[in-house]
């Protein structure tokens, strides 16, 4: 699902939860994938996905930044270390926080910087939020333009 506006300078945040399986013996096991989509722009670029910027929602690389394509020019950062730190276990919530200004953005999960990104080539679009496999709930979806 994405917006149909465009947005440039904002704030996005949004809480979220992958019901653990039952069978599920160690949270480095699961699977579950989404993600939200920033700057969504020219559709189907890479297979499905559009031009854009992914905030990973996978729950083993959460808040990790993926440009689409790869090609797309900027410079980013992710700290495992501080996503270890902060991601709660599948099946509770976690909230995630994407401070955006153009090209420039930094995205924290549950309070903790994560990662960044600066002089992305790409500065304004829809977003979206993006389900693949699993089933994912999200809640208190906000999105504070500046």
């Amino acid at each position: 699902m994405y917006t149909e506006k465009s947005y440039s300078n904002y704030i996005i945040a949004y809480d979220w939860m992958f019901e653990r399986p039952d069978d599920l013996e160690a949270d480095s096991l699961f699977r579950g994938n989404s993600g939200c989509l920033i700057h969504i722009g020219a559709p189907d670029t890479l297979g499905v996905w559009p031009v854009s910027i992914e905030v990973q929602g996978q729950h083993r690389r959460a808040g990790l930044i993926l440009p689409i394509p790869r090609s797309l020019q900027c410079e980013r950062t992710y700290d495992r270390e501080a996503y270890l730190s902060t991601i709660n276990p599948v099946g509770s919530w976690n909230t995630t926080v994407v401070d955006v200004n153009g090209g420039e953005m930094a995205t924290r999960i549950n309070g903790v910087q994560v990662s960044t990104v600066h002089d992305c080539e790409i500065t304004s679009g829809p977003l979206g939020l993006q389900s693949e496999g699993v089933p994912i709930r999200w809640k208190n979806i906000r999105i504070l333009e500046r």
